[in-house]
């Protein structure tokens, strides 16, 4: 395998997501990631307007919106008082996206995994990184896995 021009080490929202931007912006990219398998345990649950419009150029957010929940409730407990709130009414202003979104982080990866995989760059997972060496303006990175 010849040299990428970016190595990407880990698989979760921001290595996916940065691998599938310097894929846009024409690098060569690898992407490992040191777990066996793309499953875990979801992490997060909201994404919010901010991130769903930065995600749009790389053409994402529809995959994401399919799986979301834009109207998530949740019950406030206050005293003895319980009040039903609408979580995705918050109607943002200047956003395309004028809503909390209730996506679990597993769906945002899977969204972000088969994007890159229709891009030709698959995640190699069960590869680690153990060693990175800097010197005149290149770095070598050690795998194994």
């Amino acid at each position: 395998m010849s040299a990428p021009d970016v190595l990407v080490v880990g698989a979760g929202p921001t290595g996916l997501t940065l691998a599938l931007q310097a894929h846009e912006h024409g690098a060569t990219v690898r992407i490992v990631d040191r777990r066996s398998e793309a499953f875990r345990r979801s992490r997060a649950m909201i994404v919010h307007s901010r991130t769903l419009e930065c995600l749009r150029p790389l053409g994402v957010t529809a995959a994401l919106l399919d799986r979301a929940d834009r109207s998530p409730r949740a019950q406030l407990h206050l005293g003895s008082r319980v009040v039903d709130v609408g979580l995705g009414e918050a109607a943002m202003r200047g956003t395309p996206y004028p809503h909390l979104t209730m996506v679990r982080q597993a769906d945002v990866e899977a969204v972000l995994t088969d994007a890159l995989g229709r891009r030709g760059v698959e995640v190699e997972w069960g590869v680690e990184l153990d060693a990175l060496d800097v010197a005149d303006e290149r770095a070598r990175a050690t795998l194994s896995g």
